[in-house]
Order: C-alpha cells, then sequence, then structure tokens
C-alpha cells in the first residue's frame, strides 16, 4: 500500500502582527522588474550575512533595517505589515517567511531546491541512486491575513557517481558516447561524453571562441 503525506496548519500570527522593512527599488529598464531586484537581493545578502533578505517585483524585504547597500539605492523605505489586499505583498512576505525558515534551519538541514533534507540523514542506495527522503514547505498568506503553512512529505533522487567521480578514480572507462551525470546537479539530466579537452579552462576554446572563464564570466555580467 502506498502513503502519501501532506498536511497544513494554521500560524497563530496574522500577516497584520508582522512589520518588514519594505524597500522600493528604482527600475531604469522595465523589461527588468522581475529580475533586477533579485540581482541586487543577492548582493545585499553578502553585505548583511546576518539577516534574511528576499525579493520580489520592484521590493527587496527583510525583518531587519539592511544597512550595507554599497553602490546600490531604493525610492522608498517602510517599516509596516503588508498590504494583504495586494498579491504583490502577500507574495513578499511568504517568501520572507520561507527563507527566514531556511537560514535558521541551516545547521541541521540541507537545502535542495526548496526542499529541507537532513544534513547528516540517512539516505537508501538503489543501483546508482540516492534516495534521500525530504520535505517541501510552502507559506500561504491570504487577504484576510491569516498565514497558513504546508509540509509535504517528498524524497530527492541523485545520482551516485558522477562524470568528476569517474575522472577521479577510474577515467580508463570513460569513452565516446557514454552517458555521464553533471557533478553540479545530479538530478538533472545525462550528458554524452564526447573527450577530454586539450586546453585548460583559461585557454581559448575553439567552440566557444574564448576561453570557458571568460564565457561563464560573461553570462554573470549580463
Amino acid at each position: 500500500m502506498n502513503h502519501y503525506y501532506f498536511s497544513e496548519c494554521k500560524a497563530n500570527e496574522k500577516a497584520s502582527d508582522i512589520a518588514i522593512h519594505l524597500y522600493t527599488i528604482p527600475l531604469s529598464n522595465p523589461h527588468e522588474k522581475y529580475s533586477y531586484a533579485h540581482s541586487i537581493a543577492y548582493e545585499l545578502r553578502k553585505l548583511n550575512s546576518y539577516i534574511t533578505v528576499t525579493a520580489h517585483g520592484q521590493y527587496i524585504a527583510s525583518f531587519e533595517e539592511i544597512c550595507h547597500w554599497r553602490d546600490h539605492r531604493y525610492i522608498q523605505h517602510e517599516y509596516r505589515p503588508i498590504q494583504c489586499s495586494l498579491p504583490m505583498e502577500r507574495t513578499i512576505l511568504e517568501r520572507l517567511l520561507k527563507k527566514e525558515l531556511e537560514n535558521r534551519c541551516k545547521s541541521s538541514y540541507k537545502m535542495d531546491n526548496d526542499l529541507f533534507r537532513l544534513a547528516n540523514g540517512q539516505s537508501m542506495h538503489v543501483g546508482e541512486i540516492s534516495v534521500h527522503p525530504a520535505i517541501y514547505i510552502s507559506f500561504s498568506v491570504e487577504e484576510n491575513g491569516d498565514i497558513f503553512v504546508g509540509f509535504d512529505y517528498q524524497h530527492r533522487f541523485e545520482y551516485r557517481k558522477t562524470l568528476q567521480d569517474v575522472i577521479n578514480n577510474d577515467p580508463s572507462i570513460l569513452k565516446e558516447g557514454m552517458e555521464v551525470v553533471d557533478p553540479f546537479n545530479r538530478r538533472a539530466y545525462y550528458y554524452t561524453f564526447v573527450g577530454m579537452a586539450d586546453y585548460t579552462a583559461g585557454q581559448k576554446s575553439p567552440f566557444l571562441q574564448q576561453s570557458v572563464i571568460d564565457y561563464y564570466l560573461s553570462i554573470l555580467q549580463n
């Protein structure tokens, strides 16, 4: 018999009980309204590592005042509860609550694409697949201010051997056309192995017409 577990509970606090710091970011390009604040929030997390920072739309939010901004600026700063009638503000509080929970659980749990996994949890092995129990947690803020927390028990699957593992342990088995797994994303896709490049990451690639390092630096800058 298969079992599926999902539960939801209502928080004691309402959204009107929670004041947050809400910053409105100026946009020089209207096409960046869904990404610009996120890139700033990413930098602010590094500059203010002790607080939780998140973004949505043109907003950046935190439970504590953000003191270090470097060259970034904001056009408005408010400290207040959200307006629950506005979907944009409900979403920013949902994201802020979840990010705060993630930050508080870092010592005991490993964050894995929105899933909470025990940092030292036991996994099952089925062939070349590792099976990790995990919990998906979501926050939902209603128009009346009610806050619901949802819990969904899931499993995360990972390939045990990656391309890097094979290169390190037994490179002789690598053949052209062999299916391999990305060492940085064990769940994503199989890749087809072509061969070992005769140039380093800092040298020009005949496929990219630039070095691999320069290629990824250009992506980060755009």
